[in-house]
């Protein structure tokens, strides 16, 4: 009798390892499956999404200007750039947007370096922005100035400018950074009472 009872006990306790085994297995291919699975979605919603917006090449006359006083200014300035805000007004975002559109239309604060040219008396920007295709885009232009006592020399330069507004130095610790509205494009509201720029959905 207590062979056959140790018997059982060690068909039951090779039974429960067994099970054991088997749940931990079946629970470690299902994370992979999981794990893959949430991979692969995401990947497919990532290049959707990408198909969403289009780099459109934008060339800009910001005005006319001597080739001896766009030298000058060039000396003052370390670089031009884009701040592309967000896809999307700030209203339609708030208001209107569904869940995927508000993810899309997240605050990005991305910087994209503007060339910027000159031929025949004109200054001309060469802006490579990613427009959305059912949003629009949302974006600042603004220059690095190498010095801040250089600073109000360029604020007047761009100031007149005939195709640039809304000149303003940087309120952020950026202090080198000024800011402009360029008239061929749309100007809207932020939520913070900011006016930006605005490319209608193509």
């Amino acid at each position: 009798m207590p062979f056959a009872q140790a018997s059982f006990n060690l068909a039951q306790l090779l039974s429960v390892e067994a099970v054991s085994k088997v749940v931990l297995g079946s629970a470690v291919i299902t994370t992979v499956i999981n794990v893959t699975w949430f991979g692969i979605s995401n990947a497919i919603q990532a290049i959707i999404r990408a198909t969403r917006r289009a780099l459109i090449p934008h060339r800009v006359v910001l005005g006319q200007v001597s080739q001896e006083k766009f030298n000058t200014t060039l000396k003052a300035i370390s670089r031009f750039y884009c701040l592309l805000v967000r896809y999307g007004t700030d209203s339609y975002i708030e208001k209107l947007a569904s869940d995927e559109e508000r993810h899309e239309g997240r605050l990005r604060l991305k910087l994209i370096p503007v060339d910027v040219e000159f031929d025949n008396g004109n200054v001309f920007f060469v802006l490579n922005l990613p427009v959305h295709k059912r949003l629009g885009t949302q974006f600042k232009c603004f220059v690095v100035v190498s010095s801040l006592d250089e600073v109000q020399n360029v604020v007047e330069i761009l100031q007149a400018c005939a195709h640039v507004s809304d000149v303003k130095q940087s309120d952020s610790q950026y202090k080198n950074r000024i800011y402009f509205l360029l008239d061929q494009f749309a100007v809207v509201d932020s939520i913070d009472n900011i006016k930006n720029n605005f490319v209608y959905a193509q």
